[in-house]
């Protein structure tokens, strides 16, 4: 370089800079989402695996408005028909037609009992201790409830079912305070 050109190089750098950051800038608030989404969802996933999964949306996409209902799995379905929500978290998703679906989530379902007053003293029992116990248990018209009493006919297993709702905290209440066991989402 010249004596000139040398002078000139740090400020020609300088400009390049200034404009490839301003460049950056002008591009991120044009990609910068804004807006609302409306997302019905059954307790349990709402309440538990959709939490982490939003808090992390919502750092990544701060202007984004999610507006968040709870919903019975039906009710759900009827809101997606009718776009009055973008989409529903449901358990136990079918196929129908106009609907498109994909799994969200997969999750274990589990004995769970009292710690105050337990129904049994071990870790693990077999499925036929569970005949007889008391159980506070899905409104058979959930799908989980459905699945868990479907399952447990087609084993010859009556537990003594004391209580149903579709709203997993209730059923927790009912557990903690030794009402019965229950059967619910790992998570």
């Amino acid at each position: 370089l010249t004596t000139e050109g040398e002078i000139f190089l740090p400020y020609a750098q300088q400009i390049l800079d200034l404009y490839q950051n301003a460049k950056i800038m002008i591009e991120e608030l044009a990609t910068e989402s804004t807006g609302a989404i409306c997302i019905a969802s059954i307790y349990s996933m709402g309440l538990y695996q959709l939490k982490p999964v939003m808090q992390h949306f919502l750092k990544k996409y701060p202007g984004i408005n999610i507006q968040l209902e709870y919903r019975q799995n039906d009710k759900i379905y009827e809101m997606v028909r009718t776009n009055a929500i973008d989409f529903g978290l449901i358990a136990l998703p079918q196929e129908k037609a106009g609907f498109t679906v994909k799994v969200f989530a997969y999750d274990q379902l589990v004995l769970v009992q009292s710690r105050k007053k337990p129904f049994f003293s071990k870790k693990h029992i077999s499925l036929k201790e569970l005949n007889g116990v008391k159980l506070v248990a899905w409104d058979p018209h959930t799908p989980t409830g459905r699945l868990i009493v479907d399952y447990l006919f087609s084993k010859e297993i009556t537990p003594a079912i004391i209580k149903h709702s579709d709203n997993i905290e209730t059923i927790k209440n009912a557990v903690e305070i030794g009402m019965g066991c229950s059967i619910l989402p790992e998570s």
